[in-house]
């Protein structure tokens, strides 16, 4: 079996969905000089809250792809789940003006997610998708 397309949706995914971690404390990682996507984009000028809404969107993007490829290939509704719970950690992210509740909220969130997604794959293979 290729491994190849799952270690890099793993890998590349996994890498987009920590990077509003980094939300939580932006002006100590600038100090520090960490260069987060928050600490680089914001010195080259851009808006604070435009990147923060960018990394959300690409960030719920990658969570709702694997619940949209089992719904096209399998039965959907046990993909209803986790398609709902993709969308919550951008929501609370969104949402939560004070930024460790919100980072934690998303990695709460996070978790609840690939619960769901899990089972939803051990689903999906039991049934030949």
């Amino acid at each position: 079996m290729n491994l190849f397309l799952p270690a890099l949706l793993v890998l590349g995914g996994g890498s987009l969905v920590s990077i509003p971690k980094d939300w939580k404390d932006i002006e100590s990682d600038r100090r520090a000089g960490i260069p987060t996507y928050y600490v680089l984009l914001t010195g080259r000028g851009k808006a604070e809250a435009s990147i923060h809404r960018w990394i959300v969107a690409v960030m719920t993007a990658c969570l709702i792809v694997p619940p949209v490829f089992m719904a096209t290939t399998s039965v959907a509704w046990v993909v209803c789940l986790p398609g709902i719970l993709a969308l919550v950690p951008g929501c609370v992210l969104l949402l939560l003006k004070d930024r460790r509740r919100a980072v934690r909220g998303m990695m709460w969130a996070l978790a609840a997610y690939l619960a769901a997604l899990a089972f939803a794959i051990r689903y999906f293979r039991t049934i030949g998708g």
